[in-house]
């Protein structure tokens, strides 16, 4: 019988009593800045990015979120190819794709897999809030530790 282990990386900022970090790469800026004002009201802490090289960026400076809110159509890189991406490296953090358009988007058996979900555009307070509790409720597990 195989024992389940809960890890607390990425969700570290939570496991030590710190408001949760949350990615939101948006390249609309006031898309981008209503996102980050319901999540801060809820307290949490958001890092914006409005694009797929300067989110790389803030990861490659150790900003390591618990959660990353991504545009699906974004400038150069799109949002699942930026999720990929980061997947490789930190593969436990949980990604909300969020999108008017739902066309290009892995089917729902892998956002299960990946630990991802998405969120149609526009979206309310409410069901933002409510995705992202979710989302950082999801506990990554290894089995057989």
């Amino acid at each position: 019988m195989s024992q389940r282990a809960y890890l607390p990386e990425p969700f570290g900022h939570a496991f030590l009593g710190v408001s949760p970090l949350i990615l939101v790469v948006e390249d609309e800026p006031t898309v981008q800045r209503a996102t980050c004002r319901m999540l801060e009201l809820e307290g949490y802490v958001c890092l914006p990015a409005q694009d797929a090289g300067e989110a790389l960026e803030l990861l490659s400076a150790g900003r390591i979120p618990d959660l990353m809110v991504i545009d699906i159509r974004l400038p150069g890189m799109s949002g699942p190819e930026l999720a990929l991406r980061i997947h490789t490296r930190y593969p436990r953090i949980p990604v909300l794709f969020v999108s008017g358009w739902v066309d290009g988007l892995a089917d729902p058996t892998q956002l299960d897999r990946m630990h991802w979900a998405f969120l149609a555009k526009p979206y309310n307070p409410e069901a933002l809030v409510g995705a992202a509790k979710r989302m950082l409720g999801i506990q990554p597990t290894i089995e057989g530790v």
